[in-house]
């Protein structure tokens, strides 16, 4: 006689925001239960994720505690969430990813930490990021395998978010910084339209790109936080009606892909067109401009971003592949505007394109 398997109980911290908001209003667990389940996960995993430069435990603890004392209720209720360490938080220390900023603890809050406490989110701690956010690889380790790469710059907040230490994270971007390490981790990731969300506290990068970049386990968190850091009401995502549509891109670098790769994407596609989803090719020659006319802002800009830690702190404590960014030579102002030029109707293209889409 075949008995049918029981389903293993979820644990609070495998749990999404959404379900967490909802387990909390329902009284079927508090803020603290759930904090606490969250940090017993990241002791287990964190000596082999290392997804963390700064976990404040019993900040966590006191602040969940606090709000279900407060008899509080917000979008956010309850839920824990991760901040990239080149983001500024009053209580915790920022360091951007650089032994010259070691301690470093600003005075002030940047607007996202500020709007997802005001929401009722509890935050655990800062994530590893790159060195300021450039090419220095951080400590993290991909969660899936630890002998491959988790991505970067935003690597903390995707492991974090992949191995369900959070179910929430904030990254930013400023080319793949979100999205590369989302993907490569598990992960949702979102990379919102420049300038949509308020970048007030965030170290620059490269400030005519530079987003936030939202992380979770389902596109109905990425909606709920977006909504948070809008502040707007939020609104659930809406049902989808009818078959889906793909595109799928084989862009100007796709014989640089290896075969191995090339074959999984092709075979991804296909399977979603069995599933029943509308699968067709498109072309974006735009691409190809964008990333030989993209080189000289993002330089520009990236070297005026680190000129205060070279200036200010010590030239010889940045490590070698972050000084290559802080040392190029500037750059003629018509060349740095053709470069801008170029990229504004592709934002444009882009936003047209997702006019009225989630």
């Amino acid at each position: 006689m075949n008995l049918p398997l029981k389903k293993a109980a979820i644990k609070l911290n495998e749990l999404t925001a959404c379900e967490i908001v909802a387990a909390i209003d329902g009284g079927r667990t508090t803020c603290e239960a759930v904090v606490r389940a969250c940090l017993e996960h990241i002791q287990l995993r964190e000596p082999a994720v290392q997804a963390w430069q700064y976990l404040g435990r019993e900040q966590a603890i006191g602040q969940a505690s606090a709000l279900d004392k407060s008899g509080m209720r917000g979008p956010l209720l309850g839920v824990p969430f991760g901040i990239k360490d080149i983001i500024d938080t009053s209580d915790m220390p920022t360091e951007y990813g650089s032994p010259i900023y070691k301690g470093n603890q600003p005075r002030n809050e940047a607007a996202c930490v500020a709007l997802g406490r005001k929401a009722g989110g509890v935050l655990m701690g800062k994530t590893v990021t790159t060195e300021f956010a450039n090419r220095h690889p951080g400590k993290t380790k991909n969660p899936f395998d630890p002998a491959r790469t988790p991505g970067g710059s935003s690597s903390g907040s995707a492991a974090a978010v992949g191995d369900c230490m959070v179910p929430l994270a904030i990254g930013t971007q400023t080319t793949g910084s979100t999205i590369r390490p989302a993907s490569f981790c598990g992960a949702f990731g979102y990379r919102p339209t420049w300038g949509d969300l308020r970048l007030s506290g965030v170290r620059e990068a490269a400030g005519s790109l530079d987003t936030l970049g939202l992380i979770a386990r389902s596109v109905d968190d990425l909606a709920l936080y977006r909504d948070v850091l809008l502040g707007v009401k939020p609104e659930p995502v809406p049902e989808h009606t009818g078959p889906l549509r793909v595109g799928f891109c084989r862009t100007h670098v796709w014989p640089q892909v290896e075969p191995y790769t090339q074959k999984l994407l092709e075979g991804a596609a296909q399977t979603l067109a069995r599933a029943g989803m509308q699968v067709r090719d498109v072309e974006l020659p735009v691409l190809a401009q964008l990333r030989l006319r993209n080189r000289t802002p993002l330089g520009q800009d990236q070297r005026h971003a680190a000129r205060e830690p070279v200036e200010e702190r010590s030239r010889m404590q940045l490590r070698a592949l972050s000084r290559s960014a802080c040392v190029c030579g500037a750059v003629p102002a018509r060349v740095y505007g053709c470069g801008q030029g170029l990229r504004c109707p592709a934002h444009r293209v882009g936003d047209r394109r997702s006019a009225g889409r989630t």
